[in-house]
């Protein structure tokens, strides 16, 4: 009767629901960058409403990129209050990708329901909002050893300039140094600068670079000279008299 309707309507607020819920988004919660082997990254999945999860460790991000024909994929999910899930994916020797690009939602074994029983499952879900990882570089690859060029002070140097070397084959936005002592002392390295050396001494000449990820290359091939600037000789006296003799 309507009374009854009143009295339910007064005391009761009742909402229908039969909808699943959603994967809303996923969205990094590292900075954007380079990133080389054994660097984590720790990505955030947003549900449409409060859940509880059954399985969470089934879920995990794959992205497009492959290491060794093998997919990469986050790993240890962590559910984070009632909305949220928490993902990491550790940089494995071998994972390059520029940019990291999303590949799919795995959810094996994984069960979602929201608070009106509406079960969300599957082997992969779908999510509202593609992500968008633009920005984020993988990259575990060792750029090569700078080159002197065709630079060869042989062994000896006695010109009163010295000698004089220029870096080639600097990956774009590398960090490069040079050693004058085979690698226990570094010095910055500008683009296209020549490098003067012109003290006597003895010198072991050796170059490296770092990429913008973090990884060193391998050493160059060390030049290893003396420099010994001056003249050979001061004086060549003879005590028979100037005259042409056989």
């Amino acid at each position: 009767n309507e009374t009854l309707k009143k009295n339910l309507s007064a005391t009761r607020k009742i909402k229908i629901d039969n909808t699943a819920p959603k994967v809303k988004s996923i969205t990094s919660r590292s900075s954007a960058g380079y990133y080389k082997k054994d660097a984590s990254l720790l990505f955030m999945l947003e549900f449409s409403e409060d859940v509880t999860i059954t399985g969470v460790e089934g879920l995990n991000m794959q992205f497009t990129h492959k290491n060794s024909d093998v997919n990469v994929k986050t790993a240890g999910s962590t559910a984070t209050g009632s909305k949220y899930v928490l993902m990491t994916y550790n940089v494995a020797e071998g994972d390059n990708a520029s940019p990291l690009e999303f590949g799919q939602l795995n959810a094996s074994g994984v069960r979602v329901t929201d608070a009106a029983g509406n079960v969300l499952s599957g082997e992969t879900l779908a999510v509202t909002t593609t992500p968008s990882f633009s920005g984020f570089e993988i990259d575990t690859t060792k750029p090569s050893a700078p080159s002197f060029g065709t630079w060869n002070p042989g062994k000896l140097v006695i010109a009163d300039d010295g000698t004089s070397f220029t870096l080639y084959e600097a990956e774009p936005g590398a960090t490069v140094e040079y050693s004058l002592d085979g690698g226990q002392n570094w010095l910055p390295y500008t683009d296209t600068e020549e490098v003067s050396i012109t003290n006597n001494g003895s010198y072991q000449v050796t170059a490296r670079q770092t990429d913008k990820a973090g990884n060193v290359s391998q050493e160059a091939d060390v030049k290893t000279f003396i420099v010994n600037k001056g003249a050979l000789f001061k004086r060549i006296t003879a005590s028979s008299r100037s005259g042409t003799y056989t």
